[in-house]
């Protein structure tokens, strides 16, 4: 079980002790259970079933923007939770990525800044958020080396944090 009131009442119980679907889907795949296409499908479908801390792609991130209607809404907030427990340099590489296709959507201009601005507030969360900013220009500057105007209004967002 995911619900912590229902773990704690496990605890006390005779029953093995409780793990998250997550935990599971992860054993599953290290087992060569599920292949990564449908692991990749079941981490979005708990995402959007309101469950946080998911690690996700860029792609995921995408794909949860516009299940959410191009706006900071739900299943979108939800993913970017999941930005704050992946591995720095992941992190780094999937925001990036994310960001080129939000710049290359011409018409998701309006939505662009404040989008921004709330990933980064996400993830200014995160222990090791220096070293993430570090990252993250780095990876934005190879990135966006074709759209230098792109590339210096994200460095300008990101030097707000």
């Amino acid at each position: 079980s995911d619900d912590d009131n229902f773990k704690n009442l496990l605890r006390n119980g005779v029953t093995p002790l409780p793990f998250s679907v997550y935990q599971f889907m992860q054993y599953l795949r290290s087992k060569e259970k599920i292949d990564a296409p449908f692991f990749d499908n079941l981490r979005l479908k708990l995402i959007r079933s309101n469950y946080i801390f998911i690690p996700v792609t860029g792609d995921q991130l995408w794909e949860c923007f516009d299940n959410s209607g191009f706006q900071l809404g739900k299943p979108f907030t939800v993913a970017v939770k999941g930005l704050l427990v992946m591995r720095t340099e992941f992190s780094a590489l999937h925001v990036a990525h994310f960001l080129k296709r939000l710049y290359l959507q011409s018409g998701l201009a309006t939505t662009r800044e404040q989008t921004i601005l709330f990933i980064l507030n996400e993830i200014s969360a995160r222990q090791d958020f220096d070293r993430l900013k570090q990252m993250l220009i780095l990876v934005i500057g190879r990135e966006f080396r074709m759209l230098p105007n792109f590339k210096d209004d994200i460095l300008q967002l990101l030097n707000v944090f």
